[in-house]
């Protein structure tokens, strides 16, 4: 499998990874991301002093093709009572205003 790094850099293929049991481990969350390619990084954010993770971290697929796969099967899968939400950070714009 190769290493996979836990530092995800912002760019294209910067996704983040939200609705996740919070008692879901690393190993099970890369696990399930594995699924549908090689990983080039991956971050579960944790709270802070504990394992626990906070439910959403981020990732970059090897390939653009396999993100694509990964965005298409598995954003809103529904993991116990929880429905996943994978998208990429780039699509997530914060609000502008425009001058009227």
């Amino acid at each position: 499998m190769g290493i996979i790094s836990t530092q995800v850099n912002d760019g294209p293929g910067k996704l983040f990874i939200g609705g996740l049991p919070k008692e879901y481990t690393e190993d099970q969350v890369k696990n399930l991301l594995q699924r549908y390619g090689r990983l080039k990084s991956f971050h579960l954010v944790k709270e802070t002093g504990e394992q626990n993770s906070k439910g959403y971290g981020f990732c970059e697929y090897a390939d653009d093709a396999c993100a694509e796969s990964a965005l298409s099967l598995l954003n809103g899968m529904k993991i116990g009572s929880r429905n996943i939400n994978l998208r990429r950070t780039q699509d997530h714009h914060p609000l502008t205003l425009k001058n009227q």
